[in-house]
């Protein structure tokens, strides 16, 4: 394909409600991350379990935390990422209506 037959239609505003709701994911992320223990007494399923489910579940806690917090991080950098990318296609289009504006003068 070439250029002449493609149309491309940026709508900042999409772009800034897209970031906003990154920003709103972000946050819940981070409230569900904050949420998560396992706070166990080592002989919390009996004494045959001892030492196995428990650290097991420890473990378990700490990594959805750990993934909560890198999908917290994610969705942040998502949002930065979109308004930059809203902020430079504004400042195209308001590139080429200036030179449009020149050259009708």
């Amino acid at each position: 394909m070439t250029a002449a037959n493609q149309h491309i239609e940026i709508d900042g505003g999409i772009l800034r409600k897209q970031a906003v709701l990154m920003r709103e994911a972000s946050s819940v992320f981070g409230t569900a991350g904050d949420g998560i223990r396992a706070d166990l007494a080592g002989d919390a399923f009996g004494p045959l379990s001892q030492g196995l489910v428990v650290p097991l579940a420890t473990a378990l806690a700490a990594r959805a935390r750990d993934l909560l917090s890198s999908a917290r991080d994610l969705a942040d950098r998502v949002a930065d990422g979109v308004d930059d990318a809203a902020t430079a296609f504004s400042s195209v289009e308001q590139d080429a209506v200036d030179a449009f504006a020149r050259s009708d003068s």
